[in-house]
């Protein structure tokens, strides 16, 4: 269907917007991709050097292993923080017995079986994993690893002879998304909720505004659509399992009667 003849279908579409327009949704893909990449990078070193082998080592050592463990801790989280693009709100490593054997926040999960986790993304993530499968989730809400709405991120970890040494899990902050679009964006899954919404109480909330606009909006346009507050511009995000309708608000525009 042509951008013209999906705008007759709906009245609130009121102008296909030209070419021209900022394209919030190749940005939100780019977003998306750079994660995965960093991870997949950080997966690769931590493979390459066997530092869920030594991790899991130092763990159950006297003292002065647990004086090493903290010196390889600290090494491991400069080495996160250096191929990171974007601040992790927390990352994991699962060695292949599903034991947490690095958090990059400390806390409760260390030491601890995945399986404790079992009502989070982290558990299907480890299991994915080692299976050799790469996973990411939409945001969700996980109090117990992040105080934070995030998106989780993982990859298995392999070492240079092919063994699958354990997972490795990344929760990014939705915010940090967020820095790059305007003021008053939105985000909206394809099951209808806010994955992001510039009032942070409403994110995971149902969205009553534009869920109808989720059938009527042309993938391949990028749409001007008129709401009770303000014309907002409509794009949809496609990557892997990710759905999102991305709506920004216009800087020009006022509220609709």
């Amino acid at each position: 269907m042509s951008c013209t003849a999906a705008e007759k279908q709906n009245k609130a579409l009121i102008k296909t917007v030209a070419p021209i327009a900022p394209r919030y949704d190749s940005l939100t893909r780019e977003f998306i991709v750079q994660c995965e990449s960093d991870l997949l990078k950080s997966a690769t070193v931590i493979g390459k050097d066997r530092l869920i082998s030594s991790l899991s080592h130092l763990n159950v050592m006297d003292k002065g292993g647990r004086k090493y463990y903290l010196l390889e801790q600290d090494n491991i989280t400069r080495m996160l923080n250096n191929l990171t693009s974007y601040p992790y709100s927390e990352c994991i490593l699962v060695d292949k017995n599903g034991k947490i054997v690095y958090t990059m926040r400390g806390g409760e999960p260390l030491g601890k079986k995945v399986s404790f986790y079992r009502e989070t993304p982290v558990y299907s993530m480890f299991l994915e994993g080692i299976k050799g499968n790469s996973v990411i989730t939409d945001v969700v809400y996980v109090p117990q690893l992040a105080k934070e709405y995030n998106m989780f991120f993982s990859q298995p970890v392999i070492d240079l002879e092919g063994e699958t040494q354990g997972v490795i899990v990344s929760a990014v902050s939705i915010e940090r998304l967020a820095e790059r679009l305007p003021d008053f964006s939105r985000i909206i899954n394809s099951s209808g909720f806010y994955s992001y919404h510039n009032i942070k109480e409403l994110i995971l909330k149902k969205d009553t505004v534009s869920e109808r606009r989720l059938i009527d909006i042309d993938a391949e346009c990028v749409n001007r659509v008129k709401e009770v507050d303000g014309v907002y511009l409509y794009q949809q995000v496609h990557y892997k399992n990710i759905r999102w309708l991305i709506a920004v608000r216009e800087k020009s525009s006022v509220v609709m009667n």
